[in-house]
């Protein structure tokens, strides 16, 4: 009896280990999935701008420009629904930007409008579409591989912030860079989830966040006038979110100017 007894215990604790293998064999190959599709979609989409090509102003000085350009058209044959797209060099972000008229769709859905739990990087769909809010604030997944949002809190760590300081947010109508500010766990009613801020009330939040943060960005709060919010749920908990807060600087797209 005791010997069937320990066998049966044997294959039961057999079958859970299998069962767990394959659920993250599946998991793995899930987030494997939705990796290859935006590279894919990266690789249609996006281009590497060469740096020995940057337009110059009349009086010699060169063109700030982003260091990747974005075929909208073509993204937006895809889907309409796309407003922008993502780079942070040196990191895995590198992702389209949609809206919808919710926030909802996109927790889990991708471009394609298929289901997946990685979803799609979305703007708040109270921001004004071409990121004219004073503050535009975009949402996405905590992946465990680090995708999508999965990097953000390595900004905790004052070494990765130092390697990776500036993103870069393009969109059909500008291309813009954003210098990094601020970096801190919010509780879910945190204000820097509304969209519309007086001037004076979005430098006020900067300076006490930024004095938090004990990170000397190089930026005067008190120029700011629009910022890129990137928002994550922080690991572990549904509490809290880990935010990043970027000033943006419109950047040129080969225009010399008169």
């Amino acid at each position: 009896m005791k010997r069937t007894i320990r066998r049966g215990a044997l294959v039961i604790a057999l079958l859970v280990v299998a069962i767990s293998a394959f659920r993250l064999w599946e998991i793995g190959r899930s987030y494997r999935k939705a990796n290859q599709v935006y590279r894919q979609t990266a690789d249609r989409f996006v281009q590497q701008a060469p740096a020995d090509t940057q337009p110059v102003q009349p009086h010699g000085e060169k063109i700030r420009q982003a260091p990747i350009s974005v075929d909208f058209d073509g993204l937006k044959r895809e889907n309409p629904d796309v407003v922008g797209w993502l780079y942070c060099p040196g990191t895995v972000i590198n992702y389209p930007v949609v809206q919808a008229a919710d926030n909802e769709q996109y927790l889990s859905r991708m471009l394609d409008g298929s289901y997946h739990a990685a979803g799609t990087i979305f703007l708040d769909c109270r921001c004004d579409g071409s990121f004219q809010s004073s503050n535009s604030i975009l949402y996405g997944h905590n992946m465990r591989d680090d995708s999508m949002f999965g990097t953000l809190e390595s900004y905790e760590e004052p070494a990765y912030w130092t390697a990776h300081p500036t993103l870069y947010l393009l969109t059909p109508e500008a291309d813009y860079e954003v210098r990094l500010l601020v970096g801190r766990y919010v509780p879910l009613d945190d204000e820097i989830y509304e969209a519309d801020w007086t001037p004076e009330a979005l430098r006020e939040y900067l300076h006490e966040a930024m004095g938090d943060s004990g990170l000397d960005a190089g930026v005067d709060c008190m120029e700011v006038e629009r910022v890129l919010t990137l928002s994550t749920c922080g690991a572990g908990t549904q509490e809290r979110r880990y935010i990043l807060i970027g000033a943006m600087t419109e950047l040129g797209r080969g225009e010399t100017g008169d």
